[in-house]
């Protein structure tokens, strides 16, 4: 027998001891664990999620009620739909990672096309890893507005009905040019209404009855060239006069907006014989015809029609005005075209056109002094011209880092180097050894030799600066960068727009050497950049910047008010 402590045990007695003092141990093991836990929290997995907002276009307000809905590629079942809270933002959590798609929508609103910038489209895609576990969206909607007005006779201001009304994006947005739509006609009342407008300034024109309708012909007579058309007079508004000195009306999301009154008269219409000769026309080639405003270079063109080649053709139904017909033929190397001016007044006009050939261009692809050249099939580009009459493939050089485009329209030219390798980046163009400003040059038909050379560098320049307000910084402003002298063509390649971080740092970098204007505007005015006119004009007044090859200038910028 065993004493314990005073008391006599017996044998099941000890084994019930034995067992308790296992249970204690146990019992301090498993509180051992849970401290150890607690001091050394276990790792969980990350579980996927999807955030966002959605906003509506030109307020920047959160909109609620958004239905958002998730799908897992190739299935076609949401695995989770949700609505946007009252700020317009929503969350979503997949059961597991992959591959997804989210779609919003609202009644009554729209995804906006690519062109309107800070826009997105209606859905997005997202890829959710253990490495990338939550992805974050930003959806804009926008509601079509409408415009309205009414047609009256100048004289006696009677309403006048089935007058083609067109609301046109002014030119003042633009690439936006492609919104606009069909022509429709004005109510007995002499009211119109066109609807579904995307949010912009726009102007409104009318037509004549005539235009584009066979207003080019090759079959005619001798009386039909001497006569002269009446019809409404093709203006835009507000202003009544052309496309230049209209005063753009804004759009706002789901905004409905008068243009007034529009007070018609009906004018003289002019025509114009074209004796075209045969030569240079390719075999069987049909040729184009384009009539393009110069004195209006905003106008779209007037009329882009077909004819036998070699064969005269009329021109009917031209207002006055100055004016270019462009004339093509084949493609390619069949490739013959001209231009012709056409000067439109108070009578009929007869004009000559004649087919020329185009030339051929040697382009080359230099790099600088301790540059390394990159091997042919390292670099592609594409070299085009305005008018677009023979678009040329993109490109890479050949063995001696040389190509050649043959028959090329003359004109102005536009280069762009799409692929390069090791940072390099097109530093400058020039055309027959002389250095151009711009990433574009003039093909002059009386150069005996037509060389373009492409010159890369690994080197490129960068501004860099903060923007602050009252020794502040701005958060997220939005800073502009040209290279300057600026012209109007190149506006959309030689301006870089970028939205400087929270605390107002920014860097624009990839900058060839020259001169530089650079400024800053807050997020709320950055959608008045839109208007190149308000551009250029705060470009004009903006800091001046110099950059040397593969410098770094510092800058410090307060904000600009585009309305000044």
């Amino acid at each position: 027998m065993n004493i314990c402590g005073g008391f006599l045990l017996s044998p099941n007695e000890n084994h019930f001891k034995r067992v308790l003092a296992g249970m204690k141990s146990l019992a301090s093991l498993s509180l051992i664990a849970a401290l150890a836990t607690a001091a050394y929290p276990q790792s969980t997995p990350p579980r996927p999620e999807i955030q966002g907002t959605v906003v509506e276009y030109g307020t920047h307000l959160g909109l609620s009620g958004v239905q958002v809905t998730l799908l897992k590629n190739g299935e076609k079942e949401p695995v989770r739909t949700t609505a946007t809270d009252s700020q317009g933002a929503f969350s979503l959590q997949p059961d597991d990672f992959g591959h997804y798609t989210v779609n919003v929508a609202l009644d009554g609103y729209t995804f906006a096309p690519p062109d309107l910038s800070n826009i997105s489209a209606s859905s997005g895609a997202v890829v959710l890893t253990t490495g990338n576990p939550k992805e974050e969206l930003h959806f804009t909607l926008v509601r079509p507005g409408e415009i309205t007005g009414r047609v009256v006779d100048e004289e006696t201001g009677e309403p006048v009905a089935k007058v083609r009304v067109k609301g046109m994006p002014s030119k003042d947005n633009g690439p936006m040019l492609f919104l606009q739509g069909m022509p429709i006609l004005t109510d007995a009342e002499g009211r119109f209404v066109i609807a579904n407008v995307m949010p912009a300034n726009y102007v409104v024109e009318t037509l004549s009855a005539a235009l584009g309708t066979a207003q080019i012909t090759d079959k005619f007579s001798d009386e039909e060239v001497s006569q002269v058309d009446r019809d409404i007079e093709q203006a835009f508004w507000p202003g009544g006069g052309d496309l230049d000195s209209a005063s753009p009306i804004q759009v706002a999301s789901g905004g409905s907006v008068s243009v007034g009154t529009l007070k018609t008269r009906t004018v003289p219409y002019y025509r114009a014989l074209v004796r075209f000769a045969f030569a240079n026309c390719p075999d069987g080639a049909k040729a184009v015809v384009r009539l393009r405003h110069t004195s209006n270079g905003s106008a779209p063109d007037q009329v882009n029609a077909q004819v036998p080649c070699g064969s005269d053709f009329l021109i009917r139904d031209i207002p006055r005005g100055s004016y270019e017909v462009v004339i093509f033929a084949g493609r390619g190397e069949t490739l013959a075209q001209t231009k012709v001016p056409l000067e439109i007044g108070d009578k009929n006009v007869e004009v000559f056109a004649a087919l020329e050939r185009g030339v051929d261009v040697d382009v080359r692809i230099t790099v600088a002094d301790d540059v390394t050249q990159p091997a042919p099939e390292q670099v592609t580009v594409l070299l085009n011209d305005r008018d677009m009459l023979s678009p040329n493939a993109p490109f890479n050089p050949g063995e001696d880092g040389t190509f050649k485009l043959p028959n090329q329209p003359l004109g102005r030219k536009y280069v762009e180097v799409l692929r390069a390798p090791n940072r390099l980046y097109l530093r400058e163009v020039r055309y027959n050894g002389i250095a151009q400003n711009e990433n574009a040059f003039d093909l002059d038909g009386g150069s005996q030799a037509h060389i373009v050379e492409l010159v890369l560098d690994n080197q490129p320049g960068a501004i860099r600066g903060v923007v602050q307000e009252n020794d502040q910084p701005v958060a997220t402003p939005c800073v502009v960068a040209a290279k300057w002298p600026l012209s109007s063509d190149m506006l959309p390649s030689s301006v870089h727009k970028l939205d400087a971080r929270a605390d107002g740092k920014f860097t624009v970098g990839g900058l060839s050497p020259g001169e530089y204007r650079i400024f800053a505007v807050s997020q709320e005015n950055k959608e008045k950049l839109s208007d190149s006119s308000v551009l250029q004009r705060l470009l004009t007044s903006a800091e001046n910047v110099t950059l040397d090859r593969g410098s770094v200038q510092n800058v410090e910028l307060k904000l600009t008010d585009p309305s000044r």
